[in-house]
């Protein structure tokens, strides 16, 4: 817990130092066509109008090392600057700052996700997840307002130190509490928080290797099965599945064994029903126990019984045999998953091997009409990336746009015939995350 009157001082003056790099501004009154938000690792902040790809007025600078790039409800867009360990706002229609300050008030440096609370009592929150440099103190999480009718709109309002990360987190779906997950720290596996005093987090429950009963967990994606209420997290090093009972008096926590065993990855998402959450594993794969052009598998949870199903996921889609061994796309992994609107399509966006000549080319599509019976379909064939790649579903749940970052440009997929229909040209940055908005449409979804 960060005490509230050196949190206040610190807030204070870090505001005063960074009213300059822009000004708050109210969306216009106008209906804003849909814009796709670009930030690229070259520091820039681009905008590009969805319908036919052209270039929207207005950049920002000095978007330093962004992750999670993130819409909000009411036409801003925010972003974890890991470059300058910084938190910035804009709005999306004029592309103007509206607010940029350090993401930590105390010692946490480099913040990586961030995540949106749910709306409760008048109240929402941006979470940044500072992930340090390995060492205990630099490791927090910032919790900033952004319901824009509180005197609190895009203003740090709390901060809690962290176990060691990298860190991924879940929010329960009834109650001011979030479980946060620690893959470098066995003392504090599991973290979670009350957060309905931002002034004053209050941790409730944490979890040690120990307290699992186990030696290493790495744990890595977490998302929470509305219907029931439990946080799912997948614990990396053995590929099992945390279960846990966030908002109970006491907190348990139990582990679900994937079906084919697998480990790695991590990357998860809640279907919209409430009922199910998909992560993923980068194990079994072609090479270590799957078959040719198989990256890993998909487990499907049931968050009604606590049960999981399995499916193998294939590069080029099902039934594929193409062997990847020898090709720039060997050692593919999947580094996000993105379910549609209406939960009827799961996307799995695939990461590249860690050789600067490694690419990937593939979004993987799964029919989840019945969640619970899962099956994949045939891939969609986007541009080259390499490492981790980015996506956004956009707030109609037509589009989805996934970054291609060795070709710097975007492709949209349209998500009813699973074709690319547009792709948008970054004018030579390296696009590394996503977001739209429009008025009608409205955000895009979330990330994890």
């Amino acid at each position: 817990m960060i005490r509230n009157s050196v949190f206040a001082a610190a807030v204070a003056a870090a505001s005063f130092a960074c009213s300059s790099g822009g000004t708050e501004t109210a969306p216009s009154s106008n209906i804003m066509s849909q814009a796709l938000l670009v930030a690229t690792t070259d520091g820039q902040l681009l905008s590009f109008n969805a319908a036919d790809g052209t270039t929207r007025p207005g950049s920002l600078t000095q978007v330093l090392g962004p992750v999670d790039l993130q819409a909000l409800p009411n036409g801003f867009v925010g972003v974890n600057l890991s470059g300058s360990n910084q938190v910035l706002f804009a709005e999306a229609e004029t592309m103007l700052e509206s607010a940029r300050f350090p993401s930590s008030f105390t010692t946490g440096t480099r913040p990586v996700h961030s995540y949106i609370s749910p709306a409760r009592n008048g109240k929402q929150y941006w979470l940044s997840l500072n992930d340090g440099d390995g060492t205990l103190p630099t490791n927090s999480a910032l919790f900033t307002g952004i319901e824009k009718t509180r005197g609190d709109w895009l203003k740090p309002v709390g901060e809690v130190a962290l176990g060691v990360g990298h860190h991924k987190a879940a929010f329960s779906s009834i109650r001011e509490r979030v479980v946060i997950s620690n893959i470098g720290d066995c003392n504090k596996v599991f973290q979670i928080f009350d957060y309905s005093d931002p002034s004053s987090i209050q941790e409730i429950k944490s979890w040690s290797c120990a307290d699992l009963g186990m030696a290493r967990v790495t744990p890595h994606g977490c998302a929470t099965a509305s219907g029931s209420g439990r946080v799912y997290c997948n614990m990396t090093a053995t590929g099992e599945i945390a279960s846990i009972d966030v908002d109970a008096a006491a907190p348990s926590l139990t582990r679900i064994a994937p079906p084919l065993g697998g480990t790695g990855a991590g990357a998860s998402m809640a279907h919209p029903g409430g009922r199910y959450v998909f992560t993923a594993h980068n194990s079994p794969r072609e090479g270590a126990g799957g078959a040719p052009n198989q990256i890993g598998s998909l487990t499907v949870v049931d968050g009604q019984n606590d049960t999981a199903t399995d499916i193998p996921l294939f590069y080029d889609g099902a039934g594929s045999t193409r062997a990847l061994a020898g090709t720039d796309e060997e050692g593919t992994g999947i580094s996000h998953v993105s379910v549609s609107a209406d939960g009827t399509r799961l996307f799995v966006i695939p990461g590249s091997a860690a050789a600067t000549t490694a690419r990937a080319r593939r979004v993987l599509v799964v029919d989840a009409t019945n969640p619970a019976k899962a099956v994949q379909l045939a891939s969609i064939t986007v541009g080259a990336s390499h490492g981790d790649n980015s996506d956004a579903l956009s707030g109609d749940g037509k589009l989805l746009f996934v970054t291609n970052n060795a070709e710097t440009t975007v492709s949209a997929i349209d998500v009813a015939s699973l074709q690319v229909v547009r792709t948008f040209d970054t004018h030579g940055g390296s696009p590394k995350v996503v977001a739209t908005f429009g008025t009608l449409e409205g955000s895009s979804k979330p990330v994890h």
